[in-house]
């Protein structure tokens, strides 16, 4: 029974954490994203953007249904472009200029 307990609880605390960091990518977004559509690297709050590429890396995605899966992989990949843009900005010109990009972590 305890072990049945304790697996729920492990679930629970997966779950609230996934909706946590999904509940916080969006508030980076509102942020950041213009009505265009458009990045505001100049708005960019490192700090939080630190904190979440940190939980998009030790994220559990097993508490994820698929169709969240895809849309959790999307975020993590937009969130992690703008951190490595903003990392760069103002002088960052385009992905096209830069061919280490996609292959460099830092």
């Amino acid at each position: 029974m305890k072990y049945i307990i304790a697996f729920i609880f492990g679930v629970s605390l997966n779950f609230l954490s996934a909706q946590s960091l999904t509940t916080e990518i969006n508030d980076f977004y509102k942020n950041v994203i213009t009505v265009e559509g458009l990045v505001n690297y100049g708005a960019v709050d490192n700090d939080a953007l630190n904190k979440i590429t940190l939980q998009i890396s030790s994220a559990d995605l097993s508490v994820y249904s698929k169709e969240e899966q895809v849309a959790f992989m999307i975020n993590a990949y937009n969130v992690i472009v703008i951190d490595k843009i903003s990392k760069q900005y103002p002088d960052f010109k385009s992905v096209n200029n830069d061919s280490g990009f996609f292959k460099d972590p830092n």
